[in-house]
């Protein structure tokens, strides 16, 4: 990933983790007075547990799956070159284990 794409990613992170906090906590603290009572047992812990694992997932793993994304995607477009560039002029791009002993040209 380039510098300024890096710097992108990271600029967008920051200015979309505002929003997501500010709703996931609203929630949650609209929550806490409702946890109190007896009527409503366990479901307001276990919202605010879901409210507290999505704000975990959106601000941590969502940001890292498109670097990962274009990191994979590199990375195999540099082993396909690697593999698919001969380094010689004639060179046969088949392993050398496939040939049979003492024979270093094709028939």
């Amino acid at each position: 990933m380039k510098a300024t794409e890096a710097k992108d990613c990271e600029e967008g992170r920051l200015a979309a983790s505002w929003p997501i906090l500010l709703t996931a906590s609203a929630g949650i603290l609209a929550l806490l007075p409702i946890s109190l009572e007896i009527f409503w047992g366990t479901m307001p812990f276990a919202v605010i547990g879901g409210l507290t694992a999505a704000i975990v997932l959106a601000l941590l793993l969502l940001p890292a799956i498109p670097f990962l994304l274009t990191h994979r995607e590199r990375r195999q477009a540099a082993r396909l070159a690697m593999r698919s560039t001969p380094t010689r002029a004639g060179d046969d791009l088949r392993p050398a284990l496939s040939r049979p002993e003492g024979m270093d040209h094709d028939e």
